[in-house]
């Protein structure tokens, strides 16, 4: 028998790469699926430009994945809480628009990553110091 040869046509396309650093983390590790989840989702929708123009709601979320807003919007709530997203700005149903989100750990215009993941502290809870974050509950 011959060994299968591969062909590399089967690597095309887009892919979701998360950095070694953030992976190997502590916080990424303690994450709950659902919230590993939503944040692959996140780097789904980021195409390596629009980071800050990234739309993204708990009702598509809870689309994607068949699960209730209200899970949604729990895991967002706690990837913001931990830092790894924040909002660029607030959504409202009045206009219908969504919250446009940031990836703390990409480049956002010519600014290098802001990593405040890296920063969170278990045991504190420390949230990242961000106003909007009063108006998140209601906004996503």
């Amino acid at each position: 028998m011959s060994k299968k040869k591969y062909n590399n046509k089967s690597f095309e396309g887009r892919y979701i790469a998360v950095p070694y650093s953030m992976f190997e983390s502590v916080n990424y590790k303690t994450l709950s699926s659902r919230e590993r989840d939503v944040l692959m989702l996140f780097k789904y929708r980021y195409n390596g430009t629009n980071n800050g123009e990234i739309h993204l709601t708990a009702r598509e979320i809870a689309n994607w994945y068949g699960w209730s807003k209200s899970t949604a919007h729990k895991a967002t709530v706690t990837l913001y809480e931990r830092g790894f997203i924040k909002p660029h700005k607030l959504g409202n149903f009045t206009n219908r628009l969504g919250t446009t989100w940031i990836l703390n750990f990409e480049r956002h215009g010519n600014n290098s990553p802001t990593n405040e993941w890296k920063s969170y502290d278990e045991k504190q809870k420390k949230v990242p110091d961000i106003e909007p974050y009063r108006f998140l509950e209601r906004t996503i």
